[in-house]
């Protein structure tokens, strides 16, 4: 069986850094392997605005995090790449996020962001919810 690759947002890497559920579960995967884990620079650099801001006392262990995963990294996506991705989503903060799903192809998108888990979105892009992932890897 292949090791699927799997994008991770901005609020999968929030929540699984500072709250012990099913985001958490998918990081921890990444770490020990079980899953390739897809990073955007967008959503790295978004992750430590919000730490910075909200929660400065998980800088650390999301920089901890960081040093240990094993991940792909995808670049910032360009201005047409967002421009493009602008169309599909409501708010246009989503659009380097889904740009970025696009150019990185994973098997799976993991968001808890409903505009990411449109029927729009869903035909472009495989996104889907952490338990969602979690619950079809557990009927493997």
């Amino acid at each position: 069986m292949s090791v699927d690759r799997v994008f991770v947002d901005t609020n999968v890497v929030l929540s699984g850094v500072i709250y012990r559920g099913n985001e958490a579960e998918v990081l921890n995967h990444a770490l020990l392997g079980h899953i390739r884990l897809v990073l955007a620079q967008a959503v790295i650099d978004e992750v430590r605005r919000v730490l910075k801001r909200r929660f400065p006392q998980d800088e650390p262990e999301f920089e901890e995090f960081l040093n240990r995963a094993d991940y792909e990294l995808i670049r910032y996506p360009d201005i047409a790449d967002i421009h493009g991705a602008s169309a599909m989503v409501r708010d246009p903060d989503d659009a380097p996020i889904l740009a970025s799903i696009l150019l990185a192809k994973p098997d799976f998108a993991l968001t808890g962001d409903k505009d990411l888990l449109t029927d729009e979105v869903r035909a472009i892009a495989p996104t889907c919810r952490c338990a969602d992932y979690l619950r079809e890897r557990e009927e493997l």
